[in-house]
């Protein structure tokens, strides 16, 4: 912006940090001190940003091997609060504390903690499906044989001596062809399916969730809501909006597209009911799995 007359000036910023690792199946999640954590296969990197949209590299380790001696690969990240994050994949658990701390001349220095890995050798499916319930508590679902199955997962410890215990498991239902978990609070999350029920040959793919409430330590299902006059597989993908709310992502056969729920809360009742629905994409390349 100039008086007339007095030009214009145009420029590029060009600073930047060649970033030399590949990471593979990056996963994004936020520090404090406005740091951006990035874990991917093998590594663990923090990045700061500046208020010209520069990133710099603050911090990064190699994560350990898998108990197999193998490299750690990584499907998801779940966050319990500001330091701690499970690693999941690999078919195992890692408790990583990342430390970040800011001196008092405004340099910003992190530190990654690696706790010990628990396996989970029982899986079937492509990784096991985790969400946080408290800053020390997750839930817990994965597909062994042609059933689901739900645990409850604790962090213990702190640092170095964190470790992850797992409750006995739970049966939940039978297979279908996606599913996955969203937590609400210590005591209640929700377990979502899509697709075809795997028991029974030629059946309907459905959209269906139902709330788990966790008594004595033991998930415990509640009563199956499905969405009406709707047919789903290939894709799918759920996560918190809110306190009491969920949002559902799935592909609809009828469209060849992608479709988006709501999956509400209702405390006074202790129960879900599906809401807003809404056609994310019509058409594309949305086919039988």
């Amino acid at each position: 912006n100039a008086f007339p007359g007095a030009g214009t000036t145009i420029y590029l910023n060009i600073t930047q940090q060649p970033i030399e690792n590949a990471m593979e199946n990056v996963k994004l999640r936020e520090l404090n001190h406005g740091l951006t954590l990035a874990i991917y296969n093998g590594g663990i990197t923090a990045f700061q940003g500046s208020w010209d949209v520069t990133y710099t590299q603050v911090g990064h380790k190699d994560l350990p091997v898998t108990l197999k001696s193998e490299i750690r690969r990584v499907s998801d990240v779940i966050q319990l609060n500001n330091q701690r994050f499970i690693v999941v994949g690999s078919k195992e658990f890692l408790p990583v504390t990342v430390l970040a701390t800011r001196k008092d001349d405004g340099e910003v220095t992190v530190d990654f903690v690696f706790g010990h890995p628990k396996a989970l050798e029982e899986d079937d499916d492509r990784w096991p499906h985790v969400d946080s319930l408290t800053n020390t508590t997750f839930a817990l679902s994965y597909e062994k044989g042609n059933a689901v199955y739900l645990r409850i997962g604790t962090w213990k410890g702190e640092g170095n001596t964190a470790s992850l215990e797992l409750s006995n498991e739970q049966f939940a239902t039978f297979r279908f062809d996606f599913h996955g978990v969203a937590g609400l609070d210590e005591n209640h999350f929700i377990l979502a399916v899509t697709g075809n029920y795997n028991q029974t040959q030629g059946t309907w793919p459905v959209v269906g969730a139902v709330l788990v409430s966790i008594e004595n330590g033991i998930p415990k299902l509640g009563q199956w809501h499905y969405l009406a006059f709707t047919i789903s597989h290939n894709f799918f993908d759920m996560d918190n909006f809110g306190r009491d709310d969920v949002i559902m992502v799935f592909a609809d056969a009828e469209t060849a597209g992608i479709h988006g729920v709501l999956i509400h809360y209702d405390r006074s009742t202790n129960d879900i009911s599906f809401g807003s629905h809404r056609v994310i994409q019509n058409g594309g390349a949305i086919l039988n799995y």
